[in-house]
């Protein structure tokens, strides 16, 4: 028969993910970098869904502009969309934005320093360029 994606929106069960990531239900890239912890993956998803304004899993540079305060708030949407944003169609997956932070720890930074990080995204401070495998690009003026 013909198997579908078994993870269903808000579900969070490990066993379904990894069902549904051995199914392909989430693109075609492998994971590579290693798993976060689940205090920290939990804080990421929140940050996440905090910033899906409509709740379509799904985070659009207008979501994003939301969220962001400050003189570099747009500065701030451009830089987060050049490294999250993998397949650039406009949208930040929530399964985007985890693999972005995993490679964030896989480039050597603790978890630790992700917290203290999320703890200023938070509080709609500035994308920070981390010194990871992407850059923030964008080098208009």
């Amino acid at each position: 028969g013909k198997q579908t994606c078994a993870l269903a929106r808000g579900s969070s069960t490990k066993e379904s993910a990894k069902r549904s990531s051995a199914m392909g239900c989430f693109g075609s890239k492998p994971k590579t970098h290693p798993p976060l912890s689940d205090e920290l993956e939990g804080k990421l998803r929140k940050l996440f869904q905090n910033m899906d304004d409509n709740h379509d899993g799904m985070v659009t540079k207008a979501e994003a502009a939301k969220w962001f305060t400050g003189a570099f708030a747009k500065l701030s949407v451009t830089a987060m969309f050049n490294e999250v944003d993998t397949d650039n169609n406009g949208e930040m997956s929530e399964d985007e934005f985890i693999e972005f932070w995993r490679q964030v720890k896989s480039s050597g930074y603790s978890e630790s320093q992700i917290s203290d990080e999320l703890e200023q995204l938070e509080q709609g401070q500035a994308w920070v360029d981390w010194l990871d495998e992407r850059g923030v690009g964008g080098t208009d003026k």
